[in-house]
């Protein structure tokens, strides 16, 4: 008999005990011992058996995040070929900056997987972008600084190093010499430089070994942190370093902080010249020593309180002129007062789009005397965020026959919602019938194939917009000779706006015809959170034309 019956049987037994007045004790006993050994048992085969289905969910748990991590080699990812993350790589690597923590780019980069290092590893070019920030570096920062550095210098070779580098603290420099000489006896690969070095901690000596050991160096940044003068360069030398740069083409400078007769640069060389923070008698004797430059851009430089500029520059070889973050008329009128242009071919002029409320009007003079006497075609102009209204704008491209590309911009601030340039006039002046009064009438703007509009949506004039767009709309070869205009072949349009509506949709019929149509609706705050004060540049606007 087995245990279980036996129990059975005991337990009919012990029922009859309720029936009577003296059960025996023996027998319940007996029962009770049995049953407790039977609950032992029963307890063994649960936890035998809970340990079994333990056991068996651990093996499908890892079954499945064995699957799943197979699972992921069937990721697109994984087809993605090496030359295309190469490309995406770069875009996350333009700029390594050494540091504990975060790591750089490129670092981060060899720890994801096994293939991504190996592709990492054998591409120099995601090493060469260096950016060290020295300033407010502890000492074992520093060590791992150094480390950090010659790991990137024998990575990266040989491809050219694209260089950032700041120190401004005296007692950081003794430290940061042996990153420095690494970088130094590099200076073969350096092809661009950005330099923010205060000069009382200048290592003029370290530098001097550069001299005539830079012959890729393209690129040249030198600014300061902080404010400074001209008359603080008493007692420093020149910077002799940069003297031979066979291959220098792009100079930015403060001329405020850096006066020409401490920088013996190879100035004809300069094909792209940009001067920031400065006054006119500071910044102008700087361009009249790049003789070949061809790309001039300005920012916030004009004005003087020593005396105006006594001289003035003449250039066949300046071809496009860019002025950005204007906050008075004098930041830009000093370069056209005191220029004559004679191929000048592009021309971008950006004040602020947050205005102080003390530049309230446009004065056209300065520039209209520079566009008379320079005689100059012009063939793309953009203007943004200016105090200029609908009138004088007209009155401007009046003098631009040769213009192809236009974008002008209102001012995207929040509490001047109010178009003062892209005005219904505005509109019907552009407007291509407008311009043909009579047979003999010359068109206004013949050649004018693409345009960007940045206006707010309050006031905006659809209807004028529709019938400027279709009369510059001429797919028709032959119809478009005879009016002697080009077709408008790109229109971007960003409507400034908080709202809902979108009251410019009944344009969407000209990209439907073939027309290359973009129409953005955003506020200001949306759209240029990631531009600087002056909003999109010139080529951002031209890239909405090709969305």
């Amino acid at each position: 008999m087995t245990r279980e019956e036996n129990l059975t049987r005991q337990s009919a037994e012990i029922r009859k005990f309720f029936r009577i007045t003296l059960p025996n004790k023996a027998v319940v006993s007996q029962y009770l011992k049995d049953a407790n050994k039977e609950l032992e048992e029963y307890e063994a085969e649960i936890n035998r058996l809970q340990t079994a289905i333990y056991a068996v969910e651990s093996k499908r748990d890892r079954l499945k995040r064995t699957a799943g991590l197979y699972r992921s080699l069937l990721s697109p990812i994984h087809a993605i070929p090496s030359e295309i993350l190469n490309l995406i790589f770069a875009f996350f690597c333009e700029e390594n900056e050494l540091n504990r923590s975060p790591l750089p780019a490129a670092l981060r980069l060899t720890m994801v997987c096994g293939r991504w290092r190996d592709i990492v590893a054998s591409t120099p070019s995601l090493w060469s972008s260096i950016f060290i920030d020295f300033n407010g570096l502890l000492p074992e920062d520093l060590y791992v600084l150094n480390l950090l550095t010659e790991r990137f210098l024998k990575q990266s070779q040989p491809a050219p190093l694209r260089l950032k580098l700041h120190l401004s603290e005296e007692d950081i420099l003794a430290q940061a010499l042996p990153s420095l000489n690494a970088l130094v006896q590099n200076s073969h690969r350096w092809e661009t430089l950005d330099l923010s070095i205060a000069r009382h901690v200048f290592p003029f000596t370290l530098f001097d070994r550069i001299c005539g050991r830079i012959p890729a160096l393209r690129s040249l940044h030198l600014h300061e942190p902080g404010d400074g003068g001209t008359d603080d360069w008493n007692g420093y030398p020149p910077l002799n370093c940069f003297n031979s740069c066979p291959s220098l083409q792009y100079l930015n400078i403060n001329p405020s902080l850096f006066p020409p007769t401490k920088l013996p640069f190879p100035w004809d060389q300069i094909k792209t010249l940009r001067l920031e923070l400065a006054y006119s008698e500071s910044a102008l004797p700087i361009l009249s020593l790049c003789h070949g430059v061809e790309h001039l851009d300005v920012s916030e430089v004009g004005g003087g309180d020593i005396e105006p500029y006594s001289d003035h520059i003449i250039s066949d070889s300046i071809k496009s002129i860019s002025i950005t973050k204007a906050t008075t008329q004098l930041d830009v009128d000093d370069i056209f007062k005191y220029t004559t242009l004679k191929h000048v071919l592009s021309l971008e002029i950006r004040g602020s789009h947050q205005p102080t409320g003390e530049w309230l009007r446009w004065d056209e003079t300065m520039l209209h005397d520079f566009l008379l006497r320079s005689s100059c075609s012009i063939t793309e102009l953009t203007l943004h965020s200016l105090p200029i209204i609908d009138t004088q704008t007209l009155s401007l491209l009046h003098m631009m026959p040769s213009l192809r590309y236009l974008c002008l911009g209102e001012i995207p601030h929040p509490t001047n919602r109010r178009n003062r340039i892209i005005t219904r006039r505005f509109l019907d002046g552009l407007a291509v019938n407008a311009s043909l009064s009579s047979p003999s009438s010359i068109p206004f703007l013949p050649h004018l194939t693409k345009l960007k509009f940045i206006l707010h949506a309050a006031g905006i004039s659809s209807r004028s917009l529709l019938q400027m767009l279709s009369s510059r709309w001429i797919p028709d070869p032959k119809h478009a000779a005879e009016l002697g205009v080009e077709c408008l072949r790109s229109a971007s349009i960003v409507v400034l706006t908080t709202a809902d509506t979108k009251p410019l949709e009944r344009l969407q019929c000209f990209g439907h015809a073939g027309m290359n149509l973009t129409i953005i609706y955003g506020s200001a705050s949306d759209l240029y959170p990631m531009t600087d004060e002056s909003g999109p540049s010139d080529s951002e606007a031209k890239d909405g034309e090709n969305e």
